[in-house]
């Protein structure tokens, strides 16, 4: 069966594959293990808009609503977590007045350090128990996956964000361009959103450990480009990370 571009509906060209492999963070007991499931793990081109990507997915519920990573984990990670804090409220002039939004907030490990700053945050994630325990932990997080339909309920609410950040969640998100738009209708005018993710470079390089079926995709600028693009938002700035 022809695969289509999950952006633009191109047929996708099949250029490598892992074959059928398991999920990661997928512990089991011994006795399980000779059962445990397989997906296929092959990656796919679209000639139309660059978008590298896997040709077979698996649904995001399956891989998200009960997650076992704990972003506040890493002393690494929350060390880059108040840097990023410091730099971007100083790069957008944050203030008391502003809100930042994040897609995919764990535990809050970010938007902990904007809070310190007596910036408003509004967390998103699926994951139901780490959204319990953010809220208890002050940051205010809505137990759902982010997508058009509820940026918009958030829109109605007159909830616009100065800021919208995702760590790690850009790449996998099958309904890519439903996904912009939602960044778009939650932006205020004016506002920007930062994204984190693996780049292609990275496969290029050899670093296969990259690809796993959470990550639907591995971006090039030239296909964010072309997504964002049919949101009505363009990119002004590229910067690489030490962080993975």
């Amino acid at each position: 069966m022809e695969k289509k571009c999950k952006n633009c509906e191109a047929s996708i060209i099949s250029v490598f594959s892992l074959g059928d492999m398991p999920l990661v963070n997928n512990f089991l007991k011994k006795k399980n293990i000779p059962h445990e499931k397989k997906f296929d793990l092959t990656v796919g081109f679209c000639p139309k808009c660059y978008l590298v990507q896997l040709i077979n997915i698996v649904p995001p519920k399956d891989l998200f609503r009960n997650y076992i990573y704990f972003s506040s984990t890493s002393s690494f990670f929350l060390k880059h977590c108040e840097e990023l804090a410091s730099s971007l409220s100083k790069k957008l002039n944050l203030s008391s007045k502003s809100l930042v939004v994040e897609i995919a907030s764990n535990d809050g490990a970010l938007l902990q350090f904007f809070k310190k700053k007596n910036i408003k945050v509004l967390g998103i994630d699926p994951a139901k128990n780490i959204a319990r325990t953010a809220n208890k932990n002050g940051i205010m997080t809505i137990p759902e996956f982010f997508n058009h339909k509820l940026a918009k309920r958030i829109n109605k609410k007159g909830i616009v964000a100065d800021l919208v950040f995702g760590a790690n969640v850009l790449a996998h998100v099958p309904q890519i361009r439903d996904f912009v738009k939602g960044v778009k209708a939650v932006l205020a005018p004016g506002g920007t959103a930062v994204f984190e993710f693996p780049y292609l470079k990275g496969i290029m390089e050899n670093k296969f450990d990259t690809i796993y079926h959470e990550h639907v995709f591995y971006y090039s600028l030239l296909a964010l480009r072309n997504i964002f693009k049919s949101a009505d938002l363009e990119i002004y700035d590229v910067k690489m990370t030490p962080m993975q």
